[in-house]
């Protein structure tokens, strides 16, 4: 397959895009639009829209691994090192989610991967229901997922001898 950009070189690099149908492209050209996107990124309009609502709130936190402020991640729309993205969270979620729609995967699992994914799946999700159900104080439904929780970490053993 050819490079879908040049025409030219082979087709070596897969580039998914948001919308539409994934781009084929060889090395040079994906590294040029790398580039492209990279200059982009650091452009001030491209994200400042996103990034103001969400930075008021957290104008001074610091990351606690390598120091990154919420200002320089405004400034830089970079992140310093992993621990910025557990440090940034509450900024990034939002941020994410108007970008990409979701901030989870929404996407198939294989069919080898078992009932394992999607019972860590549930258990996150009831989660996040926990912590809305306790921040709007509805605390019988909150025990109600407290206990479904606690039978989807560990399951009641199911065997002849179980009560």
């Amino acid at each position: 397959m050819k490079c879908q950009a040049c025409r030219i070189r082979p087709a070596t690099i897969h580039k998914p895009v948001a919308a539409g149908e994934p781009r084929w492209l060889c090395e040079r050209c994906a590294a040029a639009e790398a580039r492209r996107e990279a200059e982009n990124a650091t452009d001030p309009t491209a994200m400042e829209a996103f990034l103001v609502d969400d930075l008021v709130i957290g104008a001074d936190a610091a990351c606690p691994g390598c120091g990154w402020t919420a200002a320089r991640f405004r400034d830089t729309q970079r992140l310093g090192c992993p621990a910025c993205y557990g440090a940034f969270r509450s900024l990034l979620m939002p941020l994410l989610g108007r970008l990409h729609r979701h901030v989870s995967h929404l996407g198939r699992a294989p069919r080898l991967a078992g009932s394992e994914p999607g019972r860590l799946a549930s258990i996150t999700r009831n989660r996040a229901a926990l912590e809305k159900a306790i921040a709007a104080e509805d605390f019988e439904a909150a025990a109600a997922l407290r206990d479904r929780i606690r039978n989807l970490e560990d399951p009641p053993p199911a065997g002849p001898d179980a009560p």
